[in-house]
């Protein structure tokens, strides 16, 4: 049985946003963003940061990007960062976000729990109204926006 003073305190606290990203402008465009369309996000830079942030609580939603090393473009660290959140906090929803979409890592992403798998660069309006489904409840499974494959 849910605990209606939980219930209405997670309503009045929607919880923040935690942007992870080792690009500093992608970060901020997003915080302001989300801030502009009255969310609270919070921004990261690091994998470690946004674990150590996930297990302080708070966070509704995690956006990540895929790769945090210069010259990374495997998606392998976003794909280690993805399964730690979910393994510290599996009611956080993840929002994964490359500017190199893989397929496979899109399939085992999606499968293994991720809210959305999003190419950069993304479409504010597409990418506010989803986060306040996820915020109001009303996201209905993982949402893919296709994305070009190279020849």
């Amino acid at each position: 049985m849910t605990n209606p003073s939980r219930t209405s305190e997670r309503e009045a606290r929607p919880g923040i946003i935690l942007v992870a990203d080792d690009d500093p402008g992608i970060g901020g465009a997003l915080q302001l963003l989300f801030e502009l369309n009255g969310l609270v996000a919070e921004v990261v830079h690091t994998q470690l940061d946004a674990i150590e942030r996930v297990k302080r609580g708070d966070v509704r939603i995690v956006i990540h990007d895929m790769n945090f090393s210069r010259g990374e473009t495997s998606g392998d660290e976003g794909l280690a960062l993805f399964r730690d959140v979910r393994r510290e906090a599996p009611e956080v929803a993840v929002i994964l976000m490359t500017s190199w979409p893989a397929p496979d890592t899109r399939a085992s992403v999606l499968h293994e729990g991720a809210a959305a798998y999003l190419t950069k660069p993304w479409d504010d309006e597409v990418l506010v109204a989803m986060v306040r489904g996820l915020i109001d409840g009303h996201s209905e499974g993982p949402t893919v926006i296709p994305f070009e494959e190279e020849p």
